[in-house]
């Protein structure tokens, strides 16, 4: 979260309650010495629950990330391909259902990770 440790004064967290609406389990309240400012960060707290360690930290629909994030078709496509949102485009895949990163065509990955390097901020703020 960029703090610098010698200037945190005091973090509580908060846990909120599962009636408020949002995604967001906890609030971590810092407090900056001297400044007398307290910043706020929600985050969403996951227990993995499968032996491989996957997870996920969201559950919106890809276009539901195209409307905040205004993101190209090409990037839409490739995304809902592997979210099982589409179809695979390829034949033979790990899962029937959709397409893992190593399944798209090299221009495919490159394409999604330079749109992902060029939204990370916008992306982990949102999310996280």
């Amino acid at each position: 979260m960029k703090y610098k440790l010698s200037e945190i004064e005091f973090v509580e967290a908060v846990k909120l309650s599962a009636n408020l609406g949002g995604k967001t389990d906890v609030q971590v309240q810092v407090t900056i010495k001297l400044k007398k400012a307290i910043d706020v960060e929600n985050l969403q707290v996951k227990l993995v629950s499968n032996p491989k360690g996957f997870n996920q930290i969201d559950k919106r629909w890809v276009d539901k990330y195209t409307e905040m994030w205004n993101i190209p078709l090409q990037v839409v496509s490739i995304l809902k391909r592997f979210t099982g949102e589409e179809k695979p485009t390829i034949k033979k895949t790990k899962d029937k259902r959709r397409m893992f990163a190593n399944e798209f065509s090299e221009d495919e990955q490159k394409v999604v990770l330079k749109w992902l390097k060029k939204n990370q901020s916008l992306i982990v703020s949102d999310i996280l």
